[in-house]
């Protein structure tokens, strides 16, 4: 939300501003060229105004498209190199460095609601879980990072019931949980943030039993243990305290909205996994301390 000295600001500002179209102005905001990012509160902009900057207003809708017009290119342009077997690594390090500096520049406007909804709107979403689907390392770790702050607006969820698409991304998800490792740590960590964002949503379609669904297909089709990638979050050597209790509160989430037809069944799950017992030794470990 927008607070009070801000809208008082913008209000002047647009007075003194000559729009094309009069309905358009809600979507200018002003805009930080050199930090390339939208100014949303009214500490920022009166910080902005006393250091003398030229104060640029920036249309929010037209960016989100340019954004999603540069990932359309850029999926298409690692689809060519892929088919090609092109081993260019110079141009695949560039092509890369843009991607993230690009990611970065959407999650630092993601508290301009404007912006958001109309990356949302353009199917931002859908360009991200290409860009999931394509890369790894840091481009998967941002990818994420933004996915997991999107699905805090309701048009995120709209958006993907919409194009009935819940159980490929909790697949994706399962997948890069899979290929993830320590070196990989912000995977790890969002991955089960979004998990529980999509279970706690409250939506016509039963969630829970998605994900429970969407987990035992991809332990059967990559013939590990159900949940097997979970496991991981519970080892005692694991320093990232944060990881433990994303992954105690995901299960704790799963238990508690699971069908009571389908709880006995997850319990076996979790106990063949090793889960069960991983926790009982965290709990162990604590009473030491």
């Amino acid at each position: 939300a927008l607070d009070e000295e801000f809208k008082e600001n913008i209000l002047k500002i647009n007075k003194t501003c000559k729009f094309k179209e009069e309905e358009n102005r809600i979507y200018y905001y002003p805009f930080d060229i050199e930090r390339y990012r939208f100014i949303t509160n009214g500490k920022q902009l009166k910080e902005y105004i006393k250091q003398n900057k030229t104060l640029t207003m920036k249309n929010c809708s037209i960016y989100a498209k340019q954004m999603i017009e540069f990932f359309k290119e850029e999926i298409q342009k690692m689809k060519e190199s892929i088919s090609n077997k092109d081993t260019n690594s110079n141009k695949e390090e560039e092509n890369s460095s843009k991607i993230k500096m690009n990611l970065r520049i959407i999650a630092s406007n993601l508290d301009c609601e404007i912006f958001a909804e109309e990356f949302i709107s353009y199917e931002g979403i859908k360009y991200l879980l290409l860009l999931l689907e394509n890369t790894k390392g840091n481009i998967c770790s941002y990818t994420l990072e933004i996915i997991s702050e999107l699905l805090n607006f309701h048009s995120s969820w709209n958006y993907i019931n919409k194009i009935n698409k819940m159980n490929d991304i909790i697949f994706i998800l399962f997948d890069i949980l899979m290929k993830s490792s320590e070196e990989n740590i912000n995977n790890i960590i969002y991955l089960p943030r979004i998990l529980i964002l999509i279970i706690s949503y409250d939506s016509h379609k039963n969630n829970v039993q998605i994900v429970l669904n969407v987990a035992e297909e991809y332990a059967k089709k990559s013939s590990a243990k159900f949940f097997s990638q979970l496991t991981t979050f519970f080892d005692e050597n694991y320093l990232e305290i944060e990881i433990k209790e994303l992954a105690l509160l995901l299960i704790n989430l799963l238990l508690t909205k699971c069908e009571n037809e389908a709880l006995d069944k997850l319990k076996s799950q979790l106990i063949e996994a090793g889960i069960c017992q991983k926790i009982k030794n965290i709990i162990k470990h604590k009473k030491k301390i």
